[in-house]
């Protein structure tokens, strides 16, 4: 009967929990209907840092950028809580009251907090039960949160614990053996994270490497930097107050702090990049304001809360990498890289693409000239070709008519000469002195030699019209040589000199040939030595030399 009765109290008990979790997936499926419903999503981001400064700045327009992209009608206000300069703690209560009077008529439904300063806030508004009706996130890439209320919805702690360990790897990675690790220290503690797991790499893998922790907002720190060297590697966390105990902007405190730095300096935040950091997986305000939107719809139920919500991206300083002799492990499409190698392709790209357009035009502008200039010399050449092909036909007609005109005079002179030779062989069978004789045989040779060169005349104008001929027949060559003996005899006579001949060795034997050019060949050979002897003798001497088996020659 017990076992009855217990049996039907555990089955009364599991109707129970399944009723309340239908009904709380109904009143959860309600409220984002309502929502779905609404023309508006109104978010209230609660900012933790001043808004003047460049990271705030920076943020408030990826905030701008979330809510552009987003598919849903969603209007955002920021408040700012101003904790980094506050030395006395912030009265949440009276900062909350003004925020309920500022938003009274408006529904408010989602409170989102950015960072530690102001999850703390988004803490009291829960404890105190303040803006009812609204979800309260916390959104703080640098702080690992573990909220005891489930209230409060933070999908962080695995998420950046992975990033705070992947942004120190990549520093050992890039100085893998430094003789000292230097972190900043200031007063507000906000990087315990960062310095634990920078601690923890350390004495896994580095166990011999001092770490020291300096207070940047001491004034000896300025004389402690001169001490640095290229072996150190030294971290910067934001300092908020400098030396002299006035607060300051990080970023203008670090300029001033990295100036000729001797070490590799690293942080964690793109805006320093510029002033001396080297670089590496950076927090990005932009990146974060609109990963703050994204999360605040998620916590809505418009997305999953376990999607990525980047607040991190890849960037170098080349000009820090290069001074340090570092070497940059990412894939360069997925860095940024700030103060590149210097070139004009980077530096000026219009003005050398309006350079290399003009050149362009400027090589068009000569190509033209060229051609132009090409197609004159061309038009010129061939009025050349024209005039001296119009020359030389000119030139072959004249050379031409000349041949003529000379053949026929030649023609119409060898018709006396042969008469008058007739005359004087037949003067050669009278009777006659001796010293007639001897001017008959003058007359008769001087006749041949006119004829020969009325001949010859005739003969060039031939050679001109490719007509010459050369009149192959038999003689003898001992009367050859005796017409040139006395032809010699009468030419060197008038001169005083003496002709000597000397034919003992020629054997008359017929030879076959043009004895008239031959004879010609003789007649100048012996005008040449008369003219260029003065005085003396000529001795002409000849024979027949044997060529082969049956050919001789002169």
């Amino acid at each position: 009967m017990v076992s009855r009765l217990e049996s039907r109290y555990v089955m009364c008990r599991l109707l129970l929990c399944v009723l309340l979790l239908t009904c709380a997936g109904s009143l959860f499926a309600q409220q984002k209907a309502d929502l779905k419903e609404k023309n508006n999503i109104n978010i209230l981001l609660v900012h933790g840092f001043n808004p003047t400064l460049p990271w705030s700045q920076d943020f408030i327009q990826g905030v701008a950028k979330g809510t552009k992209n987003a598919e849903q009608q969603v209007n955002v206000f920021v408040e700012s809580v101003y904790s980094e300069y506050s030395e006395d703690a912030i009265d949440f209560k009276t900062v909350a009251d003004s925020l309920i009077v500022k938003y009274k008529n408006i529904q408010i439904d989602v409170i989102v907090g950015d960072n530690i300063h102001s999850s703390e806030f988004v803490e009291y508004l829960r404890t105190s039960g303040l803006f009812e009706g609204a979800k309260l996130a916390v959104f703080d890439p640098i702080k690992v949160y573990d909220p005891q209320s489930t209230e409060i919805i933070s999908p962080y702690q695995i998420f950046n614990a992975a990033n705070i360990k992947l942004q120190v790897e990549n520093v050992f990675a890039m100085v893998p053996a430094p003789s000292r690790i230097i972190l900043s220290r200031s007063k507000e503690n906000l990087f315990i994270h960062h310095y634990n797991e920078i601690k923890k790499y350390r004495d896994e893998h580095l166990p011999n490497v001092q770490i020291e922790l300096w207070g940047l907002d001491k004034p000896e720190v300025f004389e402690q930097r001169t001490e640095l060297t290229p072996q150190d590697l030294f971290f910067y966390f934001p300092v908020f107050y400098d030396v002299d105990g006035t607060n300051i902007p990080p970023k203008l405190f670090l300029r001033k702090f990295a100036t000729d730095l001797k070490s590799p300096i690293f942080s964690f935040y793109s805006t320093f990049m510029g002033e001396g950091i080297v670089g590496g997986l950076v927090y990005d305000a932009a990146v974060q304001g609109e990963s703050a939107i994204s999360f605040a719809l998620a916590s809505l139920g418009f997305a999953s809360l376990q999607q990525d919500f980047p607040t991190a991206i890849w960037m170098y300083d080349y000009a820090q990498v290069k001074r340090f002799d570092l070497t940059i492990l990412q894939d360069k499409d997925d860095v940024i890289i700030i103060n590149p190698p210097s070139s004009i392709l980077n530096e000026y790209p219009l003005h050398l693409a309006g350079l290399i357009m003009l050149f362009g035009l400027l090589l068009f502008l000569l190509f033209l000239y060229k051609n132009r200039k090409l197609n004159r010399a061309y038009e010129e050449l061939e009025i050349a070709h024209a005039v001296v092909e119009k020359t030389a036909n000119q030139a072959i007609e004249a050379s031409n008519a000349k041949s003529k005109f000379l053949a026929i005079v030649s023609h119409e002179i060898r018709t006396p000469i042969n008469g008058l030779m007739g005359v004087l062989e037949m003067l050669q069978h009278t009777k006659l002195e001796s010293n007639q004789t001897k001017l008959l045989n003058m007359g008769i040779y001087s006749s041949e030699s006119l004829l020969r060169t009325v001949n010859d005349i005739l003969d060039f104008s031939k050679l001109n019209l490719k007509k010459f001929t050369l009149d192959a027949s038999v003689f003898s060559p001992r009367e050859l040589m005796n017409e040139v003996f006395q032809y010699a005899e009468v030419i060197a006579g008038a001169s005083g000199l003496k002709v000597k001949v000397d034919l003992t060795r020629l054997v008359d034997v017929p030879l076959l040939g043009d004895k008239s050019r031959i004879k010609q060949i003789f007649d100048n050979l012996i005008n040449n030595a008369v003219k260029f002897t003065s005085y003396g003798s000529i001795s002409i001497n000849a024979r027949v030399i044997r060529t082969g088996q049956f050919g001789h020659k002169l």
